[in-house]
């Protein structure tokens, strides 16, 4: 959105370039339709500065490209005052028609503006849709500055962080896992080593105990065939000589 002043403004009035407060309905294409259809259809609009009081309150009314006031949701009229010499914050609700539900609502779309210096009676500020190859680089200094905006967990209240923030959080949170996991593993692995040793040190079988076993029973086994033979031969001897 882009403002101008008036080319008849006699005042020191002087403004900030407006900006949309409302968010599109990224999941909601209705939505997003209406927003758009709303802004094109509703601009240009004019600020129209009204009279100021002794106190330098001064009024001030929007009106459509028809001449006719611009309401709010609620149908009325979108105005109010400033304090002039001051630096006032505006914020404009326009009204229009939410089509997503049946019969259509009324809903708004918020401007937001500031208006400072001394506007005198009938100075005016045109507010539109800014216009292709504009110089103005707003959209992109608003895209540089998400990076250390709060945008991240300011749901509910909270105090919310940066994108940058968060991915360094998100960084650490993911290291800190990585890690526990790695030792998790170590200390598994260390835990089924001494499991597995003391199962085979009740049922395990060890194939050099076994072979030397083996031998140990063949030599058992040649001496007692030894013993068994000289018994023969004495048992033979002592029948032959009867």
């Amino acid at each position: 959105m882009t403002a101008t002043a008036g080319a008849s403004n006699a005042g020191t009035g002087s403004f900030t370039q407006p900006v949309l407060n409302t968010k599109s309905d990224i999941y909601s294409s209705t939505r997003t339709a209406d927003l758009r259809n709303a802004l094109k259809d509703s601009t240009p609009m004019k600020l129209v500065m009204g009279a100021v009081s002794s106190t330098g309150v001064q009024s001030y009314s929007l009106i459509n490209a028809s001449g006719g006031a611009v309401l709010d949701q609620n149908g009325n009229a979108v105005g109010g005052s400033i304090i002039q010499g001051q630096t006032n914050t505006l914020k404009l609700n326009v009204g229009y028609t939410d089509t997503t539900t049946t019969p259509g609502s009324k809903t708004a779309f918020q401007l937001e503006m500031t208006i400072s210096g001394s506007p005198v009676v009938n100075d005016t500020f045109s507010v539109g849709i800014t216009g292709s190859g504009s110089s103005d680089n707003r959209n992109a200094l608003a895209v540089v500055g998400l990076q250390t905006a709060k945008t991240v967990g300011v749901a509910n209240g909270g105090a919310g962080t940066s994108l940058s923030g968060s991915y360094s959080d998100l960084v650490s949170v993911v290291g800190t896992l990585a890690s526990q996991g790695k030792n998790d593993v170590t200390a598994t692995a260390a835990v089924v080593g001494q499991a597995k040793a003391s199962r085979d040190s009740v049922s395990g079988v060890s194939l050099d105990e076994e072979a030397s076993n083996l031998i140990k029973y063949q030599q058992y086994y040649t001496a007692s065939s030894q013993i068994i033979k000289a018994a023969q031969t004495i048992f033979s001897t002592l029948i032959n000589s009867l």
